[in-house]
């Protein structure tokens, strides 16, 4: 019993490829991650009442932000001028 069964490659003279191909959209690299300032103790409470017209227009202005983030950002800068 003879084995004719041999394998081998074959070279695919019939395909383009790589150094011819070109990407349609290329995308940027990733700019480096920002560190993160370092976390300081928040133990001191604002609070405050709004009317129900203040508040509708609070939330209408919040647009997806916090409350807590957007009030503390609002305390900052009227601090710090």
């Amino acid at each position: 019993m003879s084995n004719n069964n041999t394998f081998s490659f074959k070279k695919n003279t019939d395909i383009s490829a790589l150094p011819d191909a070109t990407p349609e959209n290329i995308q940027p690299m990733a700019k480096p991650a920002k560190m993160k300032p370092k976390a300081i103790k928040k133990d001191k409470q604002v609070s405050t009442y709004l009317s129900e017209e203040e508040w509708d227009k609070f939330q209408e202005k919040l647009d997806g932000r916090t409350q807590a983030g957007v009030l503390r950002n609002l305390v900052l800068e009227y601090i710090e001028k």
